[in-house]
């Protein structure tokens, strides 16, 4: 795989557990042009925001964009990178406000392998129920391209604040649902939204599948998450076309290097993020996934057991 621009800088925490199996993929996909760096190893005495800092305005200019896998690097990136475009990945960090120049990345687990895995594990899901917020029916989208014969029928509630996740589990529950999924790049899946919901979940007895598996132990009955390899293939597919797509943004200019005068790329890179600033992306893997068994025991579901032992975690 070619990648025409010059070089993408990896800045991870060592100990964020998906920054190995992403930086791997990238290493793989572009070899010699992504240049992985690790936030914690610096010269020995050296405080890494004081070397970071240094580095970034030494070296800064030789990448056309930062990929940040951590929080010690997102942070770093926040406060330091503003001229070039930084990526992050939305599933590790839920940021509600980021600086111009931040562009994240969500990967999901493609909607149709979810309901299907859905419907194969509870009878019950055969009445499904579908929690959105109002700003959201555009999440539908493609989730109901292929066909459901165990879908009997779909009940679609729509909230606008996390007072309302309770009242609407509630007018679900009336209509005979007794599992609802949440889309994956749904608000729901975050904040008050997610904790007021899995309460009532325990509530009125309604199993709710989510898009984190550690929300399995915290009340939700099921969950799929992609791998930290799927998301470093979604990535290298994302950068190959930014390339292809940033070409009209990118000039080439001459500059002096060291009293020596060579041709460098300059990008408007404002202009380019603007229309491009979330990306959201549907894996066709299965991902990891969690289930709840005592729960669903505990609601009451009918589990197609041969189905269920297809999840990597059983609770």
């Amino acid at each position: 795989m070619l990648f025409l621009l010059s070089q993408i800088l990896v800045l991870r925490d060592t100990m964020a557990f998906y920054s190995r199996g992403i930086t791997n993929v990238l290493r793989r996909e572009f070899q010699g042009y992504v240049h992985v760096m690790e936030w914690e190893k610096v010269p020995r005495g050296t405080k890494p925001e004081e070397f970071w800092k240094r580095f970034w305005k030494k070296a800064g200019s030789r990448y056309d964009f930062v990929v940040v896998l951590g929080p010690k690097s997102l942070s770093f990136a926040m406060e330091n990178v503003k001229d070039r475009p930084v990526f992050y990945v939305k599933n590790y960090h839920r940021l509600r406000r980021t600086p111009p120049n931040f562009a994240s990345v969500y990967v999901a687990i493609s909607y149709p392998i979810q309901i299907k895995r859905l419907t194969c594990t509870f009878d019950d899901a055969r009445v499904l129920g579908i929690m959105l917020h109002r700003d959201e029916w555009s999440s539908l989208s493609g989730a109901f391209d292929g066909e459901y014969p165990e879908v009997s029928e779909v009940h679609v509630r729509v909230v606008e604040n996390p007072l309302q996740m309770e009242q609407a589990l509630s007018d679900l529950r009336d209509v005979g649902v007794k599992v609802v999924w949440i889309p994956s790049d749904s608000r729901i899946n975050t904040g008050k939204y997610i904790q007021n919901l899995l309460k009532a979940s325990g509530k009125k007895k309604v199993g709710v599948f989510v898009d984190r598996i550690s929300m399995v132990r915290q009340g939700a009955i099921g969950a799929w998450e992609p791998r930290p390899k799927d998301v470093g293939e979604a990535l290298a597919t994302l950068f190959v076309e930014i390339k292809e797509i940033a070409t009209p943004y990118i000039e080439v200019k001459q500059d002096t290097v060291d009293s020596v005068v060579v041709k460098v790329k300059k990008v408007n890179w404002k202009a380019f993020l603007r229309p491009h600033y979330l990306r959201f992306i549907r894996s066709s893997t299965r991902g990891r996934s969690a289930i709840n068994l005592s729960l669903a025991k505990k609601f009451r579901l009918k589990v197609n057991s041969e189905c269920a032992d297809r999840f990597d975690e059983k609770y």
